[in-house]
């Protein structure tokens, strides 16, 4: 289900539409400058209606209710949502939007107990990978908004916090994958 969302969402439109045409389309969290960014990877997804549907199939989800949380606070966040909410529906979704008060959404977000998506943003894609899953809060391996935990993830958090050399270039190679 988490890679059907991640073929149904037009990353295009929103660049254009909500984001101005300012930045790039990625499958990553990280800055072009950064040793964890993979051009390969980093085009893993683009929007495909087709395989979204499909796996939305195979999994049992078609026709599963998800809300997409947002904090109100700034107009990009609910055009984001807008265009997301329309490709969820598009591939079988029933996709419901939850705008919330800046501070109703953060005491949510930093509980871990955003019982849906959400649309937020972050800083951490141009300092140096480690912080990522280590201190930005939609990606902390410990603790996020998602209350996602993974032994895999925590594992890789840590790795990407001690490696060095080769070690640290599997654990970028591996990290991205899982994202």
């Amino acid at each position: 289900v988490r890679q059907a969302v991640a073929w149904a969402i037009d990353r295009d439109r929103i660049l254009s539409q909500a984001l101005g045409g300012i930045g790039r389309t990625s499958s990553l969290p990280w800055s072009p400058s950064s040793p964890a960014w993979n051009d390969a990877q980093a085009k893993t997804y683009s929007l495909d209606a087709a395989k979204a549907k499909q796996l939305l199939q195979q999994a049992g989800a078609s026709g599963a209710k998800v809300d997409l949380f947002y904090s109100n606070t700034l107009a990009t966040n609910a055009a984001i949502a807008q265009i997301v909410q329309a490709n969820l529906q598009s591939v079988g979704l029933t996709c419901t939007l939850q705008p919330k008060q800046a501070a109703d959404y953060q005491k949510l977000f930093v509980s871990g107990k955003l019982p849906g998506l959400f649309v937020n943003g972050h800083g951490f894609g141009q300092l140096a990978p480690s912080t990522l899953p280590k201190g930005a809060l939609p990606f902390n391996a410990l603790q996020n908004g998602s209350n996602f935990s993974s032994p895999d993830y925590t594992r890789l958090a840590d790795t990407l916090w001690t490696a060095k050399g080769d070690a640290l270039t599997s654990a970028y190679q591996e990290i991205n994958q899982l994202l």
